[in-house]
């Protein structure tokens, strides 16, 4: 073989991958080919260890979030009470037994005139009442000054 190795038969060299009768011969007694195999294997081989270098050391962050979280729930003892087991097969119970109640019930009888199942316009004027509402938690006024104001696009 009068010629070199091509790229495809080199990535071949360097994978492992079995050669050609002639293009492994020519690689067994041409000395610039094989260096041409080494180096891409030098390359390979250094860009691998770069990314293991590069790579998070999973079980030290994991022992980190471990070490940052509570022993336990605190006020409260590790063992659970006796009755606790019994209180949520009971609380299970109940909440099987009413939810085939549920599924079991006919339906509420709809009035002939209307087109819809669900009162909307009650549902709606119910959200509104609540929403106006600066008793309830989390729905009180930020700022009343802003109430009046409006921009162009209609957003407050």
């Amino acid at each position: 073989m009068t010629k070199h190795l091509d790229e495809h038969e080199i990535s071949d060299a360097v994978a492992g991958l079995e050669l050609g009768a002639v293009s492994a011969d020519h690689l067994e007694s041409c000395l610039s080919c094989r260096q041409r195999v080494s180096e891409m294997r030098d390359l390979i081989d250094a860009r691998r260890r770069e990314l293991e270098a590069d790579a998070p050391d999973w079980d030290r962050q994991r022992r980190g979030i471990f070490l940052r979280l509570p022993a336990g729930p605190a006020g409260h003892s590790a063992r659970r009470r006796p009755w606790t087991r019994t209180l949520l097969a009971v609380a299970a119970v109940l909440v099987a037994a009413i939810g085939i109640r549920a599924f079991r019930q006919p339906a509420p009888p709809v009035e002939a005139g209307s087109d819809s199942e669900l009162p909307v316009e009650q549902i709606l004027a119910d959200v509104e009442a609540l929403l106006a509402d600066d008793s309830v938690p989390g729905f009180e006024r930020i700022d009343p000054g802003l109430e009046e104001e409006l921009y162009e696009n209609g957003a407050s």
